[in-house]
């Protein structure tokens, strides 16, 4: 029984000195207004604006690069001082996932001004510590744009991940960070067949940012105009208009994809179609045809489609 004591007490000295040792030896956080970094990210909350915060960590800048990769750095062993401990102790997931996302919003926060931090972010998305800080990571990454192009072939590789939310963030990261095409357009186009909805939408999605030098994506997106899910239906007529090439075959799917059955796809459809003018003429009479749709926004985007493909037909069409 006694030393079952003592190997508690070892324990709990062991702790004890951790915290210690953690608290003198961690570096000292930057301050903004008297207050330390880790006290203003303690405010984010996920899934809501936080522009005094995200101001706070744009005025220490770059000084809180270190602080919120560590943020980033938290996992399963962690507990609610963010040092390790052994197997004993209950692991908190939701602390862990609090730090994992206080850290991607101060990423965010910066945005480019991050770059420096491209090498580590990646080195965390590859450890794919737990899924919230790869996310985290990927997000970060992503709010940072083109300078973390580095991180292009991590992302390819993951958008063959065998978890559809693994892939989901890869796709989505590649659009947001949108460099060197000729590597992410046919990786992009192959995840619009991907087994998984949410996959299919960002990759379309993500072909949008693109724009004409995804023309190698136009037969797929095409495709996907028939997609069983409504909002990659919507993305595709999307990317199809931002690209707005091959007009040929381009134009009469996005014709057909005017009487979808949802209204989000119908408006994209003529919006899509806006974006090719003059070279999209074959559609006015369908786009005439909208003007008598029963959603006030599908209707107002055929008309400006009108406007900008056949000024004389929208003319007619307006003094009905």
């Amino acid at each position: 029984m006694r030393k079952w004591w003592q190997f508690v007490l070892v324990i709990m000295f062991l702790a004890i000195a951790g915290v210690v040792a953690w608290q003198l030896l961690s570096p000292r956080e930057p301050l903004y207004q008297g207050k330390r970094l880790s006290q203003w990210l303690q405010g984010y909350t996920a899934g809501t604006e936080s522009p005094e915060i995200d101001e706070a960590v744009r005025k220490i800048g770059t000084n809180a690069i270190p602080t919120l990769l560590r943020a980033l750095r938290v996992n399963g062993t962690a507990t609610s001082r963010t040092i390790s401990l052994p197997p004993l102790v209950r692991v908190d997931l939701e602390f862990v996932y609090i730090q994992n996302m206080q850290g991607q919003k101060g990423f965010e926060a910066l945005g480019v001004e991050a770059r420096a931090a491209v090498p580590a972010l990646i080195e965390i998305y590859e450890q794919n510590i737990c899924l919230s800080s790869q996310t985290g990571a990927a997000a970060a990454l992503a709010a940072i744009g083109p300078e973390a192009k580095s991180a292009i072939p991590s992302l390819i590789l993951n958008t063959t991940n065998t978890s559809p939310a693994v892939r989901a963030v890869a796709v989505a990261t590649l659009g947001e960070i949108h460099c060197e095409p000729e590597r992410v357009v046919p990786a992009l186009v192959q995840s619009l067949s991907d087994p998984d909805k949410e996959v299919r939408l960002f990759a379309a999605f993500s072909l949008r940012a693109f724009g004409a030098d995804a023309k190698a994506a136009i037969p797929a997106l095409i495709e996907a105009l028939r997609d069983p899910f409504n909002q990659v239906r919507g993305n595709a007529a999307w990317a199809l208009g931002e690209i707005h090439g091959h007009q040929e075959s381009a134009v009469p799917a996005l014709v057909e994809t005017l009487r979808d059955t949802d209204s989000l796809v119908r408006t994209r459809a003529a919006n899509a179609l806006k974006k090719f003018g003059a070279d999209a003429r074959p559609a006015a009479v369908a786009l005439v045809e909208l003007l008598a749709d029963p959603d006030e926004q599908v209707k107002e985007s055929a008309l400006q489609a009108l406007r900008a493909i056949d000024p004389e037909a929208a003319d007619k069409a307006g003094t009905r």
